[in-house]
């Protein structure tokens, strides 16, 4: 059953924690792109370039890898998942307010698949979400070339304001194209050229969680053994892409978010580079 009041615990430790300087919120300017039926969003943060330039001139020594999820920052904490194999956290650096990660309480690695107990805590909180007023997004980068860049294993989710359009991008068009397909069933998407799989979820009957597995690994039949892949999901569908390098022109990082249609860029001149190559042409060459 989701908790209503999720959102709310959300929304108030985000802003204490903000306030406290346990978390910063890495502000960012947005451009749209639309091309046919998906209105990318792309969001600029210089700050991630300065930072980038910093290290390059050596002003800035990386820190040793550690795992901020095991033992996790506290001010961060939520709750617990009802079944307590998860952890809801908030993401220490925020570019969306909202954006919440569920770890597993012990560790497990981000290269192993989800599983019953991943898909179940995931689909509550995306019906918390939902009960809270919010539109909700849950990924899962799996791999070297996903854009992962933590081993201890987390699915992300963004609580999206119901005030924002077309979020997440990719939406309308999965459900749109999905109604000329059996429910439950493997399709493509038209706009997307590279190897993918999308499933639009059956509005009639209660999705368990071992439906929901079922659902994923019928998806992973796609993915080439060994290869990293993203995977998205929504209350109404689930996405997954399997990848065969992370950048474009060692440039332009692409993360499961890119394929729900929201692409994070460091600079104007990345912004540039889109609108000269296309989004899609980028986004369809980093697959298979």
């Amino acid at each position: 059953m989701a908790d209503s009041s999720l959102v709310t615990k959300v929304s108030n430790i985000f802003e204490k924690s903000l306030n406290n300087g346990f978390l910063t919120f890495i502000s960012s300017v947005e451009e749209r792109i639309r091309i046919n039926k998906i209105n990318y969003q792309i969001r600029c943060i210089p700050s991630l370039k300065k930072k980038q330039n910093n290290l390059d001139k050596g002003q800035e020594v990386p820190k040793k890898k550690f795992n901020p999820f095991l033992p996790y920052d506290e001010n961060l904490f939520v709750q617990k998942t009802p079944n307590n194999f998860h952890n809801i956290l908030l993401n220490k650096f925020s570019v969306i307010k909202y954006h919440i990660l569920l770890t597993t309480v012990d560790f497990q690695s981000q290269l192993d698949p989800l599983n019953a107990h991943d898909l179940e805590s995931m689909w509550w909180t995306l019906n918390s979400i939902e009960k809270g007023n919010y539109k909700e997004l849950a990924f899962f980068n799996c791999g070297a070339d996903s854009g992962a860049s933590q081993p201890h294993k987390h699915l992300q989710i963004l609580a999206i304001d119901k005030g924002v359009e077309d979020m997440p991008p990719v939406n309308d068009i999965i459900i749109e194209e999905g109604q000329k397909f059996e429910k439950g069933k493997i399709f493509k998407i038209s706009q997307y050229k590279l190897n993918h799989g999308c499933i639009l979820f059956p509005k009639d009957e209660r999705i368990t969680p071992e439906n929901l597995l079922n659902y994923y690994n019928d998806l992973l039949s796609i993915v080439p053994s060994g290869s990293s892949y993203n995977f998205l999901c929504t209350l109404d569908w689930m996405l997954v892409v399997p990848r065969s390098k992370e950048t474009y022109n060692e440039r332009i990082s692409i993360n499961s978010l890119g394929f729900a249609g929201m692409v994070l860029v460091k600079s104007n001149e990345d912004i540039d580079l889109i609108k000269e190559v296309g989004v899609e042409n980028i986004i369809n060459s980093l697959g298979y």
